[in-house]
């Protein structure tokens, strides 16, 4: 990875980052302390959680691995 491309990476990785942590404030998931700049979560139910991440993550990598031909034999 050159200069640039590790530039840009860490740039997506803090917006996503910092787009998460805005996500679980709006959802009601966490709160954030501006004067800290500290994200904390409120205690979830690892069941719950997992039945609503897991759909949506298989959502998300079903049409890349169509995409990329992942699984295929070719």
């Amino acid at each position: 990875m050159d200069k640039w491309s590790a530039i840009r990476f860490t740039g997506y990785t803090a917006s996503a980052l910092a787009g998460m942590g805005w996500l679980l404030h709006v959802a009601g998931f966490a709160v954030y302390d501006a004067s800290a700049q500290t994200i904390d979560l409120y205690p979830v139910s690892v069941v719950w959680l997992a039945g609503i991440i897991g759909p949506v993550l298989a959502s998300i990598v079903a049409p890349l691995a169509i995409y990329f031909g992942w699984g295929s034999k070719q």
